[in-house]
């Protein structure tokens, strides 16, 4: 199940870190990132628009966070 979901979202995850983050080669593990993220709070995702929501949410929090991480370089 969970394979369906990456299959179905991952390209739409990616490109919203790689349209605020470029293509830093860094894309594959924030990807990972976020789906791990889906995975550990799967239960409380509700509704039909609610896996889609989470997802970006998630995307922009990963973002958020590697900005910080890339600042401090």
């Amino acid at each position: 199940f969970l394979g369906e979901i990456y299959k179905r979202f991952s390209p739409m995850v990616r490109r919203y870190l790689e349209s605020n983050l470029g293509e830093n080669g860094s894309s594959d593990d924030l990807v990972q990132e976020v789906f791990l993220s889906l995975w550990r709070t799967a239960p409380r995702i509700v509704g039909p628009g609610g896996l889609r929501a989470y997802l970006l949410g998630a995307a922009v929090r990963t973002t958020r966070m590697e900005r910080r991480r890339l600042g401090r370089q």
